[in-house]
């Protein structure tokens, strides 16, 4: 839900075939345009969210331009409402801008195909963009662009900022069919918009207003009668009508305010249908929600239910400007939208190895001893400030390429006797003793630097242990500690031979130190080896975890650690591996996985709950919890509309305390760039979007 109060659309009534761009010289206000803003999250508090005003003191059209000022040389963006054109004809994009001082500005037309129209998941995208440098005086624009078969609708976007504090304006955008550019004119003689101050009630706060607001470009008044309605945005209900009439001067503007009635928590939507002169017109609507008044206050991790997300803001990542930026929503700052969030229930956050950077080794450790946590610890500050805690996860499932390269025994070895190469993740031997004492200095000095943070209420250890390996591993150090552990378990040859009957086909062992791993061979391994081998794994997976929780302990008592399972997975013994934790976690994509569709039926979904909160016989967090595709090297289905409602309900219901969706936003790069998060690559809900 709180993804979609940022939403208002405010398109005109009248429809002309000259400039298809509604209020183009922004004498409406702009209201009709999304204004985006990349913002660094761990900035100076000082530096607050400027939204664009309306300049009366300079414009080229009418009595104002749109002007956005950017003391903190903030990337920023202008959107355009959408607009239809047909296929294979040429349209002329022309507008006015200038700048305080000469500053790059790129420009697109922009179509988007939604995946239910193309017939492939996915977007596709039209974006013949142009980049020019604006002056400091006023200048007219143009551009021609053909749109492709199948490209129906389109938006604009205009993109500057790039660590330039210039102030741009913007007046009289046009748009319109073939090759030649006109002198500008608006859309229509009169023009409507439906805006409203904030688009998210909260009980005890003042009620909703929306405004309805018209300008008459004509030379004699016009009065418009018009019927206002709001629906049920979940189910389509129908709920209340208001009827009136407006009257706009010739020349002039006019408006009319009401108040939003009150309604049951959710998300709803209003317009309003007009008549001009008997002829019905349709104002598209924008939505809105009532929310309960949620007051955070401090929550014990394995006792209180929460909401969380995986990360997804950007923390610690360099953006091609060099900042360490996120994608802001239109018409909210910083305190407004973790406000929001906050109030929807969201007070936790995954990071460390799972942040943008996953597995984050390299960029805390870029060479061996030299640590970097500043950039971690400011992320948890940020947060920390807006009610959100945050738990940390050992990144000890990808070690960085320097180590490797330093120590290539690290990899693990295949059962054909074949070193795996660098890539991927889980490219280690967990009996390494190299590796291990990698480890411990790298969860030593994390564990340091983050024992005393207000913020940091826990560890999760690795990532999914006993899942990620595709091959378990069979290096000589895991053959050594094969052999150790056979040791412990029989103690004498005698007894494993007995209990292996290795008799058959001449498998005697005389010595503990002759026994091999189960690599390939020209038929089949004794049963009882690779039943010992899978027991003995699994041992190992819990000693590499345990290995870091015994470190962390000894630095942090008093902090919560847990692991994120994976349900029936089967190399590993869960029961063991949830001994030492506070409280088990588990990961869920009932939708399936993009390698064996069609996904988990309900009741499958619920036995791995359920299996779960029997490791310790006590409540579980849902550490992943499924917000739309999975994708790796392809992109899995989509939950269809409501499942992720149902799921987060069921999880609860089977002993959920925390709900942590993967992930805020999708990642932009890397090998799950296709796994979507719960807003998409833009960081933009999918209703801003206008498709």
């Amino acid at each position: 839900m709180k993804h979609l109060i940022y939403l208002f659309l405010a398109l005109p009534v009248l429809l002309a075939a000259g400039n298809l761009l509604p209020d183009a010289s922004f004498e409406l206000g702009g209201a009709d345009y999304a204004k985006l803003r990349f913002t660094r999250p761990m900035r100076p508090e000082e530096v607050k969210y400027l939204p664009p005003v309306a300049d009366r003191t300079t414009k080229i059209h009418g009595s104002q331009s749109l002007r956005f000022d950017n003391p903190a040389a903030e990337p920023s963006v202008l959107r355009s409402p959408d607009f239809n054109v047909t296929p294979g004809k040429p349209y002329t994009l022309s507008f006015y801008a200038k700048s305080s001082k000469p500053v790059k500005l790129r420009y697109l037309p922009l179509s988007i195909i939604p995946a239910e129209k193309n017939g492939r998941a996915g977007r596709d995208w039209f974006n013949p963009a142009r980049t020019i440098t604006l002056s400091t005086e006023w200048k007219r624009y143009t551009c021609t662009f053909l749109p492709p078969k199948g490209h129906k609708s389109f938006l604009l976007d205009f993109l500057w900022g790039e660590n330039n504090d210039a102030t741009v304006w913007f007046d009289a955008l046009q748009v319109e069919p073939g090759t030649e550019t006109t002198p500008f004119s608006p859309k229509s003689d009169l023009e409507f918009t439906l805006t409203a101050p904030r688009h998210l009630h909260i009980d005890g706060e003042q009620p909703l207003t929306c405004t309805l607001t018209g300008i008459n470009y004509g030379k004699t008044a016009k009065t418009v009668k018009f019927l206002f309605y709001d629906r049920n945005d979940y189910t389509g209900e129908k709920l209340a009508e208001r009827s009136g009439e407006l009257t706009v001067p010739a020349g002039k503007t006019a408006s009319e305010t009401f108040s939003v009635p009150v309604r049951p928590y959710g998300v709803y939507s209003t317009g309003a249908c007009f008549t001009l002169n008997g002829k019905p017109e349709q104002l598209l609507p924008f939505l809105y929600a009532f929310s309960g008044r949620y007051t955070p206050k401090p929550f014990h991790p394995d006792r209180d239910f929460v909401l969380g997300v995986e990360e997804g803001f950007n923390f610690g990542y360099p953006d091609l400007n060099g900042g360490k930026t996120f994608f802001l929503l239109p018409e909210s700052d910083e305190a407004e939208y973790h406000r929001i969030n906050r109030n929807q229930g969201y007070r936790f956050l995954r990071i460390g190895n799972g942040s943008y950077r996953i597995f984050e080794w390299a960029t805390v450790e870029p060479e061996q001893g030299k640590f970097d946590f500043e950039w971690l610890a400011d992320a948890a500050d940020f947060l920390g400030r807006h009610g959100v805690y945050t738990i940390l996860g050992t990144p000890t499932a990808a070690p960085p390429a320097w180590i490797i390269e330093q120590n290539p025994e690290i990899l693990p070895v295949n059962s054909n006797g074949q070193r795996m190469s660098f890539g991927g993740r889980h490219h280690d031997c967990q009996s390494n003793r190299t590796y291990r004492e990698h480890i411990r200095r790298f969860v030593t000095a994390m564990a340091e630097r983050f024992k005393d943070h207000p913020y940091v209420i826990g560890w999760q250890i690795d990532n999914e242990l006993g899942n990620s390996h595709e091959d378990l591993c069979m290096c000589d150090s895991c053959q050594k500690a094969f052999q150790e552990w056979l040791q412990k378990k029989y103690h004498t040859m005698e007894c494993l031979n007995k209990e292996w009957g290795t008799g058959f086909w001449s498998q005697d062992y005389d010595r503990f130190d002759q026994i091999p791993v189960p690599r390939k061979t020209p038929t089949v391994h004794n049963p009882s080896l690779l039943l010992d081998f899978k027991r003995f794994c699994s041992d190992l997976v819990v000693d590499f975890q345990n290995f870091q929780i015994d470190l962390i302990r000894q630095i942090a008592p008093y902090q919560k650690i847990t692991h994120n399972m994976m349900g029936f997975y089967d190399k590993t013994d869960y029961y063991k591996l949830a001994e030492k934790l506070d409280f088990a976690s588990n990961d869920q994509y009932p939708t399936g996985y993009y390698i064996d569709p069609p996904g988990e039926k309900p009741y499958q979904v619920a036995a791995c709950m359920d299996l779960i909160r029997s490791l310790k016989k006590q409540n579980f967090w849902m550490m992943e919890m499924e917000s739309g595709p999975t994708g790796g090297a392809i992109i899995g289905a989509n939950p269809r509309p409501g499942q992720n409602r149902l799921w987060t309900v069921q999880s609860v219901a089977h002993g959920a305390d925390t709900v942590v969706y993967f992930r805020w936003r999708t990642c932009l790069f890397g090998t799950e760039q296709f796994w979507h998060g719960i807003l998409p690559h833009n960081g933009i809900p999918l209703s801003l979007i206008h498709i």
